[in-house]
């Protein structure tokens, strides 16, 4: 009995020792957002993948959630831009422009550029 207590209690101080590390790393990413974002660079990484994943035809849900870990997105300017970017893909451009173009409008700046060609 007393090696299944000590198993237990093991288990529960890695897990807490692995989420604090995920709620520092969380931490420090949003440091360094802010950071960037008082040096005029507003750029995130997530709404790249966003786009990819757009491209790739993923589901909406997968894509909201993907935009949701941003913090410039909430439940309602992720949705706007979802349905921004459906209504451009007809255009000449790919998903993958056309979700960038909907980020930008829905934000009001021109943040996001695509690096395809």
């Amino acid at each position: 009995m007393d090696e299944f207590l000590r198993g237990g209690g093991l288990l529960c101080t890695v897990l807490v020792v692995l989420y604090m590390a995920k709620r520092i790393n969380a931490f420090m990413e949003l440091v360094r957002m802010t950071r960037s974002s008082e040096l005029g660079h507003y750029e995130d990484r997530i709404v790249y993948m966003a786009a990819r994943a757009f491209e790739e035809h993923k589901s909406t849900g997968n894509i909201k959630e993907i935009l949701l870990e941003s913090c410039q997105f909430d439940v309602a300017t992720a949705e706007r831009v979802l349905s921004l970017a459906k209504s451009n893909i007809g255009n000449q451009h790919g998903r993958y422009e056309a979700f960038l173009r909907a980020v930008n409008e829905v934000l009001g700046e021109e943040i996001y550029y695509s690096t395809q060609s």
